[in-house]
């Protein structure tokens, strides 16, 4: 059911949809009508076919940290080119940027944005992922649940009387936690994995996260492609469970 609500994204149409050949071909027509057509009309795009492998690569980045540079070379555009392209698909949610969570204080932890598509469905078309069972097997696996639960958070926020703050951590030695969510009170911590089962190995970035900003963090979670929710004690009093990524899908 997940798999199938990942794959299907939010359109009401595709909902009804069966097939995955006519899934996909619903898809190639959204992406010719809606991205290669009006967001031509709407923004300054010289050039359809740099726009659309920026489009692609952003997909096969989805989840990952946006190194600009590197982007631009591998689309063969300039940077300057590059933010306008970005700031379209941004402006018409498209695309989304996520900023690193930081202090003033912290020098080590990595200040580049991460990038994802805000559409799941789109996302595994994208990727040729047609089918539940495809996704299972995919090696985009990981990056399509973390767009998932982003996605799920923007729109979460977007009807918030109090939208909370949205967030990523990484440390430049490897340390990260996919998402720090702040609603002004206290940080959340979710932790996103592919695997059906989790270990309190991990929840070792997230234990290190609490010990170094005490007192700021209220509940901890891994979300995980398993069925059940389990406790997995505390940490300096914080609570600390994985919980089935079927939960964002409400």
């Amino acid at each position: 059911m997940l798999h199938r609500h990942i794959i299907n994204s939010g359109f009401p149409e595709v909902q009804r949809i069966e097939h995955p050949k006519t899934r996909m071909l619903w898809f190639s027509s959204y992406i010719r009508s809606h991205v290669e057509r009006d967001l031509l009309d709407m923004g300054n795009i010289r050039n359809l076919d740099s726009f659309m492998r920026l489009y692609l690569s952003l997909a096969l980045r989805s989840a990952n940290l946006l190194n600009k540079s590197d982007l631009a070379n591998d689309c063969q555009i300039d940077t300057k080119t590059l933010d306008n392209y970005l700031s379209i698909l941004k402006n018409t949610y498209q695309v989304a940027l996520l900023k690193p969570w930081f202090t003033n204080a912290a020098k080590r932890l990595v200040k580049m944005p991460k990038v994802f598509m805000l559409d799941t469905g789109i996302l595994c078309h994208l990727l040729k992922i047609t089918s539940p069972a495809e996704l299972h097997q995919s090696n985009n696996r990981g990056a399509v649940y973390e767009t998932f639960v982003l996605s799920e958070l923007v729109k979460a926020n977007t009807y918030a009387t109090q939208p909370v703050d949205l967030s990523f951590y990484r440390t430049s030695d490897g340390k990260e936690i996919d998402f720090v969510l702040d609603n002004g009170k206290g940080l959340v911590l979710l932790e996103v994995k592919a695997a059906h089962s989790v270990t309190p190995t991990d929840f070792r970035h997230m234990r290190h996260f609490i010990e170094q900003n005490p007192g700021r963090v209220v509940q901890g979670m891994v979300l995980y492609a398993g069925e059940r929710a389990l406790p997995f004690g505390e940490c300096d009093g914080v609570e600390l469970w994985a919980v089935p990524l079927g939960i964002m899908a409400g």
